[in-house]
């Protein structure tokens, strides 16, 4: 897991958000309800959130395959921070948007996940995921010691989202997004890269 800071400049990020906000989002209940698995949850700190997000390219989400190019300079300086390559790896980018919660409680977090399961063979696909933080919020993204499937997951590191840093980490590290209570929305785009 690698926390990037300043991948843009200030006027490249302030772009991105503006893209960002241009999109259409789809509501979605709960933050459990997007995926066909069968998650566990983690009753002792685990609250669940509506949401909206847009799955740019995907035809159920509209015409926003053209939306993907907003945010590939993201791709290509994350390319140069780390020389290695992601834009040829790419299978998703979703875009996430969460409104604010002042009722959410401290150190909650949404549903423990990994992105993308197989749910014939039970396991994570091989890959990786960068976070990229589009504003500046709380609603931290806490990340776990167990595996994926566990009954119970303990906290191993959290970030605050920040305006214009990313996190990449790999596609089997369990994850949870949680509700800004104090900044209006929390915004972020989730890249997802095979291996």
């Amino acid at each position: 897991m690698r926390l990037i800071e300043n991948l843009l400049t200030k006027q490249m990020e302030d772009y991105v958000e503006t893209c960002f906000l241009g999109l259409p989002f789809y509501y979605i209940e709960r933050t459990s309800d997007f995926t066909s698995i069968k998650l566990k949850h983690d009753s002792s700190h685990t609250l669940e959130s509506s949401f909206m997000c847009n799955l740019l390219g995907c035809e159920s989400h509209g015409n926003s395959a053209g939306d993907i190019k907003y945010f590939v300079p993201i791709i290509q300086k994350l390319e140069e921070t780390t020389k290695r390559s992601f834009l040829k790896r790419i299978i998703r980018v979703k875009a996430n948007l969460y409104l604010k919660r002042p009722d959410y409680p401290d150190n909650y977090y949404h549903t423990p996940h990994v992105d993308m399961y197989d749910k014939d063979t039970k396991k994570v696909d091989p890959g990786e995921i960068f976070l990229y933080y589009v504003n500046d919020s709380d609603g931290d993204t806490f990340f776990f010691n167990e595996e994926f499937g566990s009954d119970e997951y303990t906290v191993k590191k959290r970030f605050t989202p920040t305006k214009g840093q990313g996190v990449l980490f790999d596609m089997s590290q369990v994850h949870a997004s949680s509700s800004p209570r104090l900044h209006e929305s929390r915004l972020t785009l989730n890249f997802v890269f095979s291996k």
